[in-house]
């Protein structure tokens, strides 16, 4: 029987049991000469102070004193009371199959109680602080945590208890799969690709080999020249692989391709052509609107109607719609034809006129005339009980 170089328990051969450390034959001898070396010196100091004291007594009370304030000052500087509690485990653990093996160890600063928890589960420590923990992970879930809680309590002068946390993060293997056979052309809306996977999965010790043939949608539309195939392969105990690749279509067809693009450039082509006559007709519109609506397309309006209705405007000089202030107001001036006309032709000619005038702006609530001869006096118009025209 031997003791363990790194958690002093006792072992059989060069592998603890409770530590799982190994060594060899040479580096125990090595460590039990320095043990052995060590203890030599301790009782030769414990020989020394024992005859300074037969040799000085005077100095003795004195030197006690001295050593008695040193040692209560190393005690009170909190050598020998919880200060710290330090977890010595893997930041992040790779693994397969139903879980995973957690190694602790917890190390404190003085000799007191030391206790573990473990995602909420107390966890007993072995020699040294140093624990595994079988930790189970069910097969849907590819990663996690693992939050572990040292608490240390205790002190040889002073009571206290001091506290650390650690989160450990695991992940699991990705899937030993891969695509071993797929065509590299196809034309059917389902493709068959045979995967392989070489691994060791849940429940197993030795590694298998595993093929199979899968079907997955394949995409047949005549625009794609290829298409990709994303193929998800499994294997108990790992994380999902995918593994995505690239299948000729078949069905590709690049003359109909093209013959829809033409025809898609000549249609845009005579959607163009269509939107700009439809613009130039309605500016055309909006430009005779506008004409219609200014002074000179009134007048032309006003003579129009006149041509029409068969009235000769042989006797009209000018027209002069400027308003005067007064909102369709149309100033004529006649000829001096006006004058030796009868009278009843000139109050026909005066109302065919006012009614020409309001043809020509439909848009005026009380279009009006008033007709004045050649040195603007006025002759006739119409007035608040009809139209009117001078008798002489």
């Amino acid at each position: 029987m031997r003791k363990c170089l790194f958690c002093t328990e006792e072992i059989q051969g060069y592998v603890c049991t409770h530590c799982k450390q190994s060594f060899s034959l040479s580096q125990h001898k090595e460590l039990e000469i320095i043990y052995k070396l060590c203890h030599a010196l301790s009782q030769k100091a414990i020989r020394l102070v024992i005859r300074f004291f037969s040799m000085a007594p005077k100095y003795s009370k004195h030197f006690v004193i001295t050593c008695a304030v040193l040692f209560l000052g190393w005690l009170t500087n909190k050598h020998y009371m919880p200060v710290m509690a330090e977890i010595s485990a893997p930041g992040q653990i790779t693994f397969h199959g139903s879980g995973f093996t957690l190694p602790v160890k917890i190390t404190a600063n003085c000799p007191c109680t030391i206790d573990a928890i473990i995602n909420g589960k107390p966890i007993t420590l072995g020699a040294g602080g140093f624990f595994q923990e079988e930790v189970p992970v069910a097969d849907n879930i590819d990663s996690g945590s693992v939050q572990i809680l040292a608490r240390v309590s205790g002190g040889l002068i002073s009571h206290g208890t001091v506290e650390s946390s650690k989160t450990i993060t695991y992940q699991r293997e990705e899937s030993p799969c891969r695509v071993v056979e797929y065509p590299k052309e196809w034309g059917k809306p389902e493709v068959v690709v045979k995967t392989a996977c070489d691994g060791i999965p849940s429940g197993k010790r030795t590694p298998v080999h595993e093929e199979q043939e899968a079907t997955f949608p394949f995409d047949v539309d005549y625009q794609k020249e290829t298409s990709d195939v994303n193929v998800v392969m499994q294997l108990s105990g790992y994380a999902s692989r995918t593994e995505t690749v690239t299948v000729g279509n078949t069905r590709y067809d690049a003359k109909r391709i093209q013959r829809e693009a033409d025809a898609a450039a000549r249609e845009a082509a005579r959607l163009a052509a269509e939107q700009e006559r439809q613009a130039q007709e309605q500016a055309a519109e909006e430009a005779a609107a506008a004409y219609l609506k200014s002074p000179a397309g009134r007048r032309n309006i006003f003579l129009l109607a006149l041509r029409e209705n068969g009235i000769d405007e042989s006797m009209i000089v000018d027209v002069d719609d400027g308003g005067y202030g007064i909102p369709g107001l149309a100033r004529i001036t006649v000829s001096n034809l006006w004058h030796i006309m009868p009278y009843q032709l000139r109050l026909q000619a005066a109302q065919n006129l006012q009614e020409a005038w309001e043809a020509a702006n439909p848009d005026v609530l009380a279009a009006h005339i008033s007709l004045v001869d050649v040195n603007g006096n006025e002759v006739g118009a119409r007035g608040v009980f009809g139209v009117w025209v001078q008798k002489e």
